[in-house]
């Protein structure tokens, strides 16, 4: 009798402690699923701006990149604002609505840059600009957005504060780079406007016999330039 007092007694305990096993297994499994879904959830949320990072390419090392802007970057939430009537207004909307409330630190350059003008024997117009600078990184950024025509444009890295010291060469460096489409210099889109961004001095224009004319340009307020349909 007891003998079989203590078998039960064993089994008893074992069975508390199989339940206990399983319910520790049930809580990991759920805990588990939590995270697959944040995880899961965030990954949808940032989905667009996820891959516009996978698209940044180093094309050589002065460094020069691409880029392409998956998604909406939230160009018509921003005409019907009104724009934005300071670098700061600019930054504080592009921090909600591309970077989703992930601050940003934005620092402009000391620039000093010329565009020019032309058409050639055939008719074509040429538009190009430089960059005055001893060191100017740039990137190449390609939009479609739903809206709008689809278009390509050269932004200064330095507007976004990428310098010697920081370059979107990283998942964590690149993220500074989803605010390029709104720091573009000049552009075109697939309807052949073109378009740049100058701030100039009393300084008028050059003229040459040749037919074509340039603008000395100073440093100006990070500009967001959109032609709808």
């Amino acid at each position: 009798m007891e003998e079989r007092g203590d078998d039960m007694e064993e089994q008893a305990k074992s069975s508390k402690s199989g339940r206990a096993r399983k319910i520790v297994v049930r809580v990991l499994i759920a805990l588990v699923a939590l995270v697959v879904l944040a995880v899961a959830g965030i990954a949808f949320m940032f989905r667009n701006e996820i891959a516009t990072v996978a698209s940044i390419k180093k094309v050589n090392d002065y460094p020069f990149y691409t880029m392409t802007y998956e998604g909406d970057y939230g160009i018509d939430e921003f005409i019907a604002q009104g724009g934005a009537s300071s670098d700061a207004e600019l930054i504080g909307f592009v921090v909600q609505h591309l970077m989703k409330g992930l601050p940003i630190t934005i620092e402009l350059p000391d620039l000093a840059c010329s565009t020019f003008n032309a058409t050639t024997s055939e008719g074509d117009a040429i538009f190009g600009r430089n960059f005055d600078l001893s060191y100017s990184r740039s990137m190449l950024v390609r939009t479609d957005s739903a809206d709008g025509y689809a278009s390509i444009s050269m932004v200064n890295l330095g507007f976004l504060g990428y310098g010697e010291d920081k370059l979107p060469d990283s998942p964590t460096s690149s993220i500074t780079a989803l605010a390029a489409p709104y720091a573009p210099l000049d552009g075109v889109n697939e309807a052949g406007l073109a378009v740049g961004c100058c701030s100039s001095t009393p300084i008028p224009p050059i003229s040459r016999p040749t037919g074509w004319t340039s603008q000395l340009r100073r440093p100006s307020a990070l500009c967001s330039i959109s032609a709808r349909r």
